[in-house]
């Protein structure tokens, strides 16, 4: 059984999907367009609403709106925050149109500090740690952060 074609599509523009950076970084430049059947861009003057489709918490703040102008619309500077495999979703209201993005890796930023800190203990005096047979620990841990 064949489909048929539908009449406009929503689809994002072959090399300008989401590319893979670092947390906090902007994205390359995402195009969408509005498309009819035969794959001709629609000169339609609408607004792109996008978002993560499977949004972590701290992804994204919230939604993204651009305006369609002759059938397209740019969305620039788009960060996500935190590393994590991602797809984005794109939407314009009150129709049925809307996109899915190839999945992309946001790697985790640089570390720019480590934290240092001794293991919180029950029985912990004046710096020294106790396990729970009663020897004295030295451990401490280190955490690396990228923000």
């Amino acid at each position: 059984m064949r489909r048929k074609p539908m009449s406009t599509e929503l689809r994002f523009v072959e090399g300008h999907e989401p590319q893979s950076p670092q947390a906090g970084a902007a994205l390359p430049d995402i195009y969408l367009e509005v498309v009819d059947a035969h794959g001709n861009r629609v000169a339609r003057n609408t607004e792109i609403t996008l978002s993560v489709a499977n949004e972590p918490p701290g992804a994204l703040d919230e939604a993204l709106v651009a305006s369609a102008v002759d059938g397209i619309a740019i969305f620039a500077g788009v960060r996500i925050e935190k590393a994590g495999t991602y797809r984005l979703y794109a939407n314009i209201a009150n129709t049925s149109l809307e996109a899915l993005s190839p999945e992309f890796v946001i790697s985790p930023a640089e570390a720019v500090k480590l934290e240092l800190g001794l293991p919180l203990l029950p029985q912990q005096t004046a710096g020294v740690a106790w396990n729970s047979t009663g020897a004295a620990t030295s451990g401490f841990s280190v955490e690396v952060q990228d923000e």
